[in-house]
């Protein structure tokens, strides 16, 4: 199918709740299609579009979660005064993105991120004073779905990320970076923001990877930098494990093996690092420059 009249029936149907189905006529030279032959379907990855007469077919990928998002959704949340989980997720109370109000330790630990004010305005970062963490908020189409806290102070006796999420279903958090047919996979979402310099990224939100996740990447992409937990045994077997599967699908793939953090790497440094690393990728340099 004619892929600019896919995108444009995409974005014509991109409202559809998922499982939701409209018909059209489907107009191509190659069918002789009847009226309404075009089926368009919406499921929780992207767009489905299908003649039932022609057999021809093509998917449109989009997140079913994004930070991005946050820009146009943020200030439409209704927040909620407390710090648990429940069936309908509602930003804290005092959430703020307003930097101007950010607690001393919260600008201290975006400074060390190298995270400027405009960086955390496009994410919609904030910072809850009576939670004393700072704020991470992602949403779908049909406005906030989860939230993650970061801790920020050594007396916080909780874990270092809470999740708050209201749905079962996979958490698609893609950030769309400066070369947009590269991948970085990285668990946490500070490094994925930072390395949208480079390319575009994918936090996991954790270290692990699962199959449907695996799927949506394989969908959208050809080429991935790898880039996890290097300190632990078994996320570096897994992370073998996924590049031997992309790689038999006919994937590149670069696993970064240096023990630091992309959030943890001033931006000069990787810089040179990651050109090096996209080198490899589009094969114009050798995989030594990344190890």
């Amino acid at each position: 199918m004619d892929r600019k009249e896919v995108e444009k029936l995409a974005d014509r149907y991109m409202y559809l709740s998922p499982g939701q189905a409209v018909r059209e006529n489907h107009i191509s030279p190659g069918c002789m299609g009847s009226s309404k032959s075009l089926q368009i379907t919406r499921d929780d990855h992207g767009i489905f579009i299908y003649c039932h007469r022609c057999n021809e077919h093509a998917y449109v990928f989009s997140p079913g979660f994004s930070i991005a998002l946050t820009k146009n959704s943020v200030t439409n949340v209704r927040p909620t005064t407390h710090d648990s989980p429940t069936n309908s997720v509602r930003l804290p109370q005092d959430y703020t993105p307003r930097v101007s109000q950010f607690d001393g330790e919260a600008l201290r630990y975006l400074r060390d991120l190298e995270f400027d004010e405009d960086l955390v305005k496009e994410y919609s970062i904030g910072y809850s004073p009576s939670l004393r963490r700072l704020v991470y908020p992602l949403f779908n189409n049909n406005g906030l779905s989860v939230y993650q806290t970061r801790r920020l102070f050594h007396d916080d006796p909780r874990p270092k990320w809470i999740t708050y999420n209201n749905t079962n279903n996979p958490i698609y958090a893609f950030l769309e970076g400066k070369r947009t047919d590269i991948v970085t996979i990285t668990e946490d979402i500070n490094s994925a923001i930072k390395l949208t310099s480079y390319t575009s990224t994918y936090p996991l939100l954790s270290s692990n990877i699962t199959k449907s996740k695996l799927v949506y990447l394989m969908n959208l992409f050809k080429k991935y930098i790898i880039w996890l937990d290097n300190d632990n045994n078994q996320v570096l077997q897994n992370v073998r494990q996924l590049k031997n599967k992309l790689e038999l699908l006919g994937s590149t793939v670069e696993i970064i093996t240096i023990h630091a953090d992309p959030k943890n790497i001033p931006y000069d440094n990787l810089d040179m690092f990651m050109d090096s690393v996209i080198g490899v990728i589009d094969g114009t340099r050798t995989t030594e420059t990344t190890n």
